[in-house]
């Protein structure tokens, strides 16, 4: 083979790999679209896809401020069952290995210098 006859068929190769991706690409399309059409012919449009339900307590109007007092308690609640309480490690030598206290020692010192405003140099 010349290095045409090489270059010509890379360019054929090259077309047909393009060709079949978008081929894909389109296809991927219409098939969503297709099941978005078909999806909001089995719709409600009464209830543009939302399920309707009626309410088992319909509030009224001095029921209101019960529901938003129970539903902030619920937030409140939910909002501190998740909360994770971040606690520095205990100062005692026994909370790991030498490796592990000497770099905690390096952290605690980096942070001093850093909010006191001086620099340790080392000669």
């Amino acid at each position: 083979m010349t290095i045409n006859e090489t270059f010509q068929a890379g360019l054929v190769i090259t077309a047909i790999g393009m060709g079949l991706v978008f081929a894909a690409i389109i296809l991927l399309w219409g098939l969503m679209t297709l099941m978005v059409r078909i999806g909001s012919k089995l719709e409600n449009p009464k209830t543009n896809g939302i399920l309707a339900e009626e309410p088992a307590i319909k509030p009224g109007i001095e029921d209101s401020g019960k529901h938003i007092a129970a539903v902030v308690a619920l937030a409140v609640a939910l909002s501190l069952h998740n909360r994770v309480i971040m606690r520095p490690p205990p100062i005692s030598g026994s909370t790991g290995t030498a490796w592990q206290d000497i770099h905690r020692a390096q952290a605690v010192n980096e942070k001093s210098t850093l909010f006191s405003g001086r620099q340790n140099r080392r000669l």
